[in-house]
């Protein structure tokens, strides 16, 4: 009888306290997109988005933790700024890299760590992507860009506020690969844009 009520009381202080828990707020945030920027208009009848990246799903890559990992974003960047507008030949979106990688820092764990919030992780964004042009004839171009970002965070991050993070690291990234992208395709592809 005694081992019964002992259950019931804890069973209740479980309960209660799970009562009290105040749910994470899931935050929104938004795409990463370029849909309203003017595309490229290849003079290709087809474009194949290729991924050559294969996340390792583990540490130190933490990529497939992302709400928008670097392979979707440039994925998206290709559906939005590459259009095939000819009649003949074939363009190859192909990414080459799109990780992302958590890296441990070095924090005090003495008596004055105690008093201070200290960056205890670095996470670097890496992407590099190839954009290959074939025409009718046989003749191809081929051009790649790479860039990477990061950025650090406090060891009293919330998930939350990671999640922000790695969501503005993969969106400097990609505005770093459009500007460079952007150049590349204007100097030299000129001889397949319509």
């Amino acid at each position: 009888m005694r081992f019964f009520i002992k259950t019931i009381l804890c069973l209740g202080a479980v309960a209660m306290l799970s009562a009290c828990e105040t749910p994470l707020k899931v935050q929104t945030l938004p795409d990463i997109t370029f849909a309203k920027m003017e595309p490229f208009r290849l003079n290709v009848v087809k474009i194949e988005t290729v991924s050559g990246y294969k996340a390792p799903l583990k540490a130190p890559n933490v990529d497939h933790l992302f709400k928008i990992t670097p392979e979707r974003a440039l994925k998206d960047w290709a559906r939005d700024r590459l259009a095939a507008t000819g009649a003949k030949g074939t363009a190859h979106f192909v990414i080459k890299n799109a990780a992302a990688i958590e890296t441990k820092l070095k924090i005090d764990k003495g008596f004055t760590g105690q008093f201070k919030k200290e960056l205890s992780e670095r996470y670097t964004v890496y992407i590099e992507a190839e954009l290959r042009v074939m025409d009718g004839t046989g003749s191809v171009r081929t051009h790649s860009v790479k860039t990477e970002k990061e950025s650090s965070i406090t060891e009293d991050a919330s998930l939350n506020q990671r999640e922000k993070l790695w969501h503005d690291i993969t969106r400097a990234a990609m505005a770093n690969f459009n500007a460079s992208m952007d150049g590349v395709i204007k100097t030299h592809f000129k001889g397949w844009l319509n």
